[in-house]
């Protein structure tokens, strides 16, 4: 899990343990509000067997990370919504989460 001290927060999740997944699905976000209620199409109807959904947000200076946490909240899907303490770029976004959420 992520510690409060490195470069990301988990702001929600519903699960405990990410690492009990075979596969971890990523969404990487930056001021995505207004593809935000297109992600709430397809998420509440996502199933993707033994995998878990990590969105994370890149340090959004929109409403996108408020948006996406509600969206998730009301999903099935086993998720953690991560948010970033900076914007490190769409390969650093990938980096940082990959790095602590191993």
């Amino acid at each position: 899990m992520i510690s409060p001290n490195l470069e990301a927060q988990i702001v929600s999740t519903n699960t405990k343990d990410l690492g009990q997944f075979e596969h971890v699905v990523f969404l990487g976000i930056y001021n995505a509000e207004r593809f935000i209620p297109k992600i709430g199409k397809w998420l509440p109807n996502l199933r993707f067997g033994d995998s878990a959904l990590v969105i994370a947000d890149n340090a959004s200076t929109d409403n996108s990370l408020e948006m996406v946490t509600e969206l998730a909240l009301k999903s099935p899907v086993p998720y953690a919504v991560v948010r970033n303490t900076q914007n490190y770029g769409g390969y650093g976004n990938l980096a940082v989460n990959l790095e602590h959420l191993q």
